[in-house]
């Protein structure tokens, strides 16, 4: 997969949660996969270790996210050696530019393990 620059990025706050108790949230910062519409959510990617989250969220402020608690994810794990912001820019700009069915066929022509998994 090719490099993309992050000038196309746009980094965001998102709020994951409620956890163990329905005060407990987390933020952590995103990237607009795809930018929301005046009355719809938006799609956010965000890393968390070996793994990059590919999410649905709703817009709280200008730049402030929560995940949309009725949503799934795509998880895209990767190798660790990678710098997640550059991942998620490469996928931002293929998934941007290609069609799922393309986007899967380079991933199945790129040497290595690629895992995703839809949850």
């Amino acid at each position: 997969m090719g490099d993309i620059t992050f000038a196309v990025m746009t980094e965001v706050a998102l709020v994951r949660g409620p956890y163990d108790s329905s005060h407990d949230y987390e933020i952590t910062s995103g990237y607009l996969v795809d930018g929301p519409s005046d009355s719809g959510p938006a799609y956010v990617m965000y890393a968390e270790g070996e793994t990059v989250f590919f999410t649905l969220a709703n817009r709280l402020l200008d730049s402030l996210y929560a995940v949309n608690p009725l949503s799934n994810s795509v998880d895209f794990i990767h190798d660790e050696d990678r710098e997640p912001s550059a991942l998620i820019a490469e996928i931002a700009g293929k998934l941007r530019s290609m069609t799922a069915l393309d986007f899967m066929r380079a991933l199945v022509r790129t040497p290595g393990d690629h895992a995703l998994y839809y949850r």
